[in-house]
């Protein structure tokens, strides 16, 4: 039996942690995050208070072993007349954490709370070079709606962005399934 990960939403003291984990995840991923090295570790920690605070447009998820973040991932309502939809974003595991079901259960928190403020369909964004992230979204049903080309930018390197969707309601998915056949 593997370690045991514990999930919850991130709050303001969990702002130093969640800060070291947000580099970690630019400087050894560079080309998944849409956020510069420079600009990220230029952010104090009361900023990342600040986002973490309840309230804001954001929530963020975070996955500890024991006191330890290891992972993370942050859902953010679209705002009506699209409420109906929340996106998932800057999902990371560290990589002594990896391929231990953290990330999958990230997604499946955030699933979660998207389902409690009532969202019906999750978005992402994933970068096309990313392929064990567009494994784990294509394993946990979400399907490929387009490419964004030159989604970002990085010391002059484009980075195109697969865009993913997953309907979070059977009802939901039929009709969508149901229209897509006419």
């Amino acid at each position: 039996m593997g370690p045991r990960y514990e999930i919850r939403r991130l709050v303001p003291s969990d702002a130093g942690a969640h800060r070291r984990l947000r580099l970690e995840a630019i400087a050894t991923t560079p080309l998944t995050f849409a956020e510069e090295f420079d600009r990220a570790s230029a952010r104090s920690i009361a900023d990342h208070e600040a986002a973490l605070a309840p309230g804001g447009d954001t929530a963020t998820f975070g996955a500890f072993l024991g006191e330890d973040l290891v992972g993370m991932a942050s859902l953010t309502p679209k705002r009506p007349p699209c409420a109906h939809i929340a996106k998932l974003s800057s999902v990371f595991v560290g990589r002594e954490h990896r391929q231990a079901g953290v990330a999958a259960g990230l997604v499946a928190y955030a699933e979660t709370a998207a389902r409690a403020l009532g969202a019906m369909r999750i978005t992402l964004a994933v970068a096309t070079h990313n392929d064990p992230a567009r494994r784990l979204y294509e394993r946990l049903g979400y399907a490929v709606y387009g490419i964004e080309p030159s989604a970002m930018r990085l010391d002059g390197v484009f980075v195109d962005e697969e865009l993913r969707s997953k309907f979070l309601t059977g009802l939901v998915a039929a009709v969508a399934d149901a229209s897509l056949a006419a």
